[in-house]
């Protein structure tokens, strides 16, 4: 037997060579939470174990054909399948995107998760005016490499993702040359394939390095802020905190860091005063910001549909007032009085009166890689039935409602908890189970059926839910018995598998 969703081998009871069922599935689970290499390459003539590809369609070599889109994983001196499950996301070394399986389209580009433009590097390299904005994927399977930065005055404001796309033992040097400073250390390398670092220009003589790095540029190295910048980092892992130290000051002088709030916002990663290392899109645009008039320069927004890039235009805005400029996910820029929309990006907010702006404060948020960083949340987050994708759980509690039958009907709410706790004071004769997962999604709940103290109490079961054998179990009849049934569904609602988890429980 399987699992459900999966597919994953089940030990059976008195199964002898328990191990051998044990650890392939602990294989599928690995190949299908791991880094694909590619979805386009040929198979492979001489693959390593723990290879993991995308068999790309019409394949005609001697094992993937007659597999298209499905997960190769080369182990154990043989190459084992697992067809995709649709809304699976994985990420692809040699695309450097993530891509989601969808039914009836195969392998698409997964744009719930955002990407940077890409150039690939396989031999030493000097960072280019071009290269603005960039994710440059070193392949150091010819040998190590070095990425050199230029001199940072001549460059003015740039930003540039360095990523070690290649899995070999060969590093990635970062370094800068003889007249500048990289303020992480003299020079940093990228040892793991998919580490990286983010390199920030502050247009004088200083690059600034974000996060990342490797054995010799881990987190938690000194990071000095610069004079007159404010320059931010959140690492993945909480527990890694990155110290820092302000410098420049002279008399008189005044900084103030502000860090990011606790109550699930986002927090702007990277925001320099000075020029260096500021991002463009939708900033005030001098040439036509006058008056009531703020003008604002092009930018673009990406949604599950798509990015559109939007024009440099302009708002009209209204006097003697508070004015709060933001961008919804078609591209249009609007302003109201009122404060910002839920659901719509927030771009600025400005104060006029009298015909002129007297305050204006930048509101934009900064993406890099895909990441939002969060400095904690105190409130709910919806994810609105969106992917999560390999989210490592130190700790997790599920809501458990108690729903309780009234005039002979039980409405249960799968969508206000999986874990739901029954009383049974009367006989069910109707059960509703309501608001399961859309057709496609799978949902699961598991019902703690609780005889009260009279007991004799039964449930008479709908005709979507399928029994093993066609026949539902009876429940126990003594008073204040538990009884444990577990059920999902993966069509909406339409039917729903149950079993037996427990009787009588004591």
């Amino acid at each position: 037997m399987t699992t459900d969703i999966f597919a994953l081998p089940e030990i059976q009871e008195s199964q002898a060579s328990k191990h051998v069922t044990h650890n392939e599935a602990l294989r599928q689970l690995e190949a299908l939470l791991a880094r694909v290499a590619s979805r386009a390459a040929p198979e492979p003539g001489s693959p390593s174990s723990g290879d993991v590809y995308i068999v790309p369609g019409g394949a005609s070599g001697a094992a993937w054909s007659g597999h298209d889109d499905e997960i190769a994983h080369f182990y154990g001196g043989a190459w084992h399948f697992y067809p995709p499950i649709p809304g699976l996301s994985v990420w692809v070394v040699d695309e450097a995107r993530p891509v989601r399986y969808v039914t009836g389209q195969g392998w698409v580009e997964d744009l719930a998760r955002p990407r940077l433009p890409t150039r690939s590097v396989s031999a030493n390299y000097t960072v280019q005016t071009a290269d603005e904005g960039h994710v440059l994927l070193v392949d150091t399977s010819g040998g190590p490499v070095t990425v050199s930065l230029p001199a940072a005055s001549s460059r003015g404001g740039l930003t540039v993702a360095i990523v070690k796309a290649s899995s070999d033992g060969n590093a990635v040097t970062v370094s800068p040359d003889g007249s500048d400073t990289v303020r992480w250390q003299s020079s940093t390398q990228i040892a793991a394939q998919g580490d990286g670092t983010l390199i920030v220009s502050d247009g004088a003589a200083n690059w600034v390095a974000v996060g990342g790095g490797g054995s010799a540029g881990g987190g938690g190295t000194s990071l000095p802020l610069l004079d007159n910048q404010a320059l931010f980092a959140d690492s993945d892992d909480d527990t890694k905190r990155l110290a820092f130290e302000l410098g420049g000051f002279t008399t008189a002088t005044t900084r103030t860091v502000t860090w990011p709030n606790k109550s699930g916002t986002v927090a702007m990663l990277a925001d320099v005063t000075g020029g260096g290392g500021s991002f463009t899109a939708f900033d005030e645009d001098g040439g036509t910001t006058s008056g009531l008039t703020w003008g604002y320069q092009a930018g673009s927004v990406r949604s599950d549909a798509g990015i559109v890039d939007v024009p440099a235009g302009t708002v009209t805005l209204a006097d003697n007032a508070t004015n709060y400029v933001e961008v919804d996910a078609t591209g249009s820029v609007s302003v109201n009085q009122t404060g910002f929309t839920d659901g719509r990006i927030p771009i600025r907010e400005v104060a006029t009166s009298s015909g002129s702006q007297t305050a204006s404060t930048d509101k934009r948020a900064l993406m890099v890689g895909g990441q939002v960083f969060y400095a904690g949340l105190t409130a709910a987050l919806p994810c609105n039935r969106q992917p999560v994708t390999a989210p490592q759980l130190r700790d997790h509690s599920e809501t458990s409602p108690t729903p309780a039958p009234a005039a002979g009907t039980l409405d249960v709410d799968v969508s206000a908890g999986s874990v739901a706790e029954v009383t049974l004071d009367q006989d069910v004769t109707t059960l509703n189970l309501n608001n399961p997962a859309p057709s496609g999604q799978a949902s699961s709940l598991t019902l703690v059926l609780v005889q009260d103290g009279t007991g004799g109490r039964s449930i008479t079961w709908p005709s979507s839910i399928a029994w093993a054998g066609g026949a539902a179990p009876t429940l126990t009849g003594t008073a204040n018995s538990v009884d444990i049934v577990t059920l999902f569904t993966r069509d909406g609602g339409t039917t729903w598998f149950a079993f037996t988890a427990g009787q009588d429980m004591q």
